[in-house]
């Protein structure tokens, strides 16, 4: 009857919803394929079989090939860096941590965008901050009214009318799980900031601040930038009391900053 149709629409209205958030922020780059070769056996190409076979298993991973003895190398997959760092510890330029995330997130002009929004956007913003940090008192979010006093009633109906529905206020910031999550402190402007378990630290420019890219575009990003400077799961972020740099701590052993 007309409560299953008006069940229908809404479900409808929350799939096109839930369609639109999903496709905010970070967008996996599809890279072309060119079809595979088919698979053929030695014995249809031709090819002489060479003679190798395994003649028995042995313990810790050992194998008797053709009456050889077969060991593992044991260095095969482990990482030239300690404790599977990205590298030996020295700075990463911005260019290196884009490029380190691959091929499937930093797409086409990843790296440039990241460039311009360092270097003029987050610039502005940290100056921005800087020259009105120095002011005492309470931040502008907070407002003192002399003489009167919120009741605990007015502030439960303010706190039950907010609302995260809005589609602008949901991006994906990073690929895998977040365990870290980080705010610039210029509260004029909302740059968020999340670090997951694969060591990406994704920065959100929310209000998307000096950044000209149309909504339709589709290699826009919505204002999230993408980085890479961990491999190990980035478990701390904070930024200093000016503003002006970001720090960020591994399960790798390594801050940076």
């Amino acid at each position: 009857g007309l409560l299953g149709a008006k069940a229908a629409i809404d479900n409808a209205v929350l799939e096109q919803k839930a369609a639109k958030v999903a496709s905010r922020g970070l967008k996996r780059t599809k890279a072309k394929q060119e079809p595979l070769p088919r698979r053929k056996s030695s014995r249809l190409q031709g090819v002489a079989a060479s003679g190798i076979y395994v003649e028995s298993e042995l313990a810790a991973g050992k194998v008797l090939i053709a009456g050889g003895l077969y060991t593992p190398n044991e260095d095969e997959g482990e990482s030239k860096f300690f404790n599977d760092r990205v590298n030996d510890g020295s700075d990463l330029t911005v260019s290196e941590a884009v490029d380190l995330c691959g091929s499937k997130w930093s797409g086409e002009g990843a790296v440039e965008a990241a460039q311009q929004f360092m270097k003029q956007s987050l610039s502005d913003v940290t100056k921005t901050y800087s020259s009105t940090s120095r002011r005492k008192g309470s931040p502008n979010s907070v407002q003192n009214i002399p003489g009167k006093s919120i009741s605990s009633k007015a502030l439960r109906s303010n706190l039950n009318a907010l609302s995260l529905e809005s589609e602008t206020c949901v991006a994906k910031v990073t690929p895998e799980r977040i365990y870290s999550v980080a705010c610039h402190p210029n509260p004029s402007h909302i740059i968020a900031c999340a670090g997951d378990k694969r060591g990406h630290v994704g920065i959100w420019n929310v209000d998307q601040y000096g950044v000209n890219a149309k909504q339709d575009d589709e290699s826009s990003s919505d204002g999230v930038y993408l980085f890479k400077p961990f491999n190990g799961a980035v478990s701390s972020l904070t930024w200093n009391q000016s503003g002006t740099s970001l720090l960020a701590a591994s399960y790798d052993g390594s801050v940076r900053s």
